[in-house]
């Protein structure tokens, strides 16, 4: 902060705009956040381009459909007037994803600030270490405990992050589990047909930018 006292200020004012033109930013801050902590560590190694020999987290099969990227590179553009070669990458990824987050309804926390920026990028650890959606409770679980994450706080995280956004059709079962009847014909509506490979539903139907205890 003493560094580049408004920095904060500065990404608050850009996070702000792009929320107006875009209220969907948030979901895509979110889980570029998530995926850049989860793989190797909030070190925005995920912002990295691949190279011709040395492949990159962002071609990883998880991360094809992440964005947000150009939201952190305007915020970048504006620090770098202000400050430059002071704030992270990494630092701007964890601040704006908060600020989006207040924004959006949900709470407002301290962000510690000093990370340094990832040199590396593989896209090994994003394959490897990030949790599909099909994978066993007991092994997410794990994944998270190894992180310093209790199953309470898992489930924090995962249901509070899906209450806003929206999902793939390809990844709905709408008669794989029993659901309200009128909710099921509107997923099977929406991703009828061609829908099916390319449709999406919003993961809360009644407030899909507002983050809070209402989703699927």
């Amino acid at each position: 902060k003493a560094s580049c006292p408004d920095a904060e200020k500065i990404v608050a004012a850009v996070i702000e705009k792009k929320l107006k033109e875009d209220p969907g930013t948030a979901a895509g801050l979110l889980r570029l956040l998530f995926h850049d902590c989860f793989a190797n560590g909030c070190d925005a190694s995920i912002l990295i381009d691949p190279l011709s020999n040395q492949s990159a987290e962002k071609e990883a099969g998880p991360n094809i459909s992440v964005r947000g990227f150009e939201v952190i590179d305007d915020i970048k553009k504006e620090l770098e007037a202000k400050c430059p070669k002071t704030v992270s990458c990494a630092d701007i990824v964890a601040l704006g994803t908060r600020d989006a987050v207040r924004i959006s309804g949900g709470p407002a926390y301290e962000v510690p600030t000093g990370r340094r920026d990832s040199l590396v990028s593989n896209r090994e650890e994003a394959d490897n270490n990030l949790p599909g959606p099909d994978i066993p409770i007991p092994k997410l679980t794990s994944e998270f405990l190894s992180r310093g994450f209790t199953p309470e706080e898992m489930v924090v995280l995962l249901a509070g992050g899906h209450s806003i956004g929206k999902v793939r059709c390809i990844f709905i079962e709408p008669d794989a589990t029993p659901m309200d009847p009128g909710y099921q014909a509107s997923i099977s509506k929406l991703c009828d047909g061609p829908n099916r490979d390319t449709g999406f539903v919003n993961m809360d139907e009644h407030n899909p930018n507002v983050i809070d205890s209402s989703y699927f």
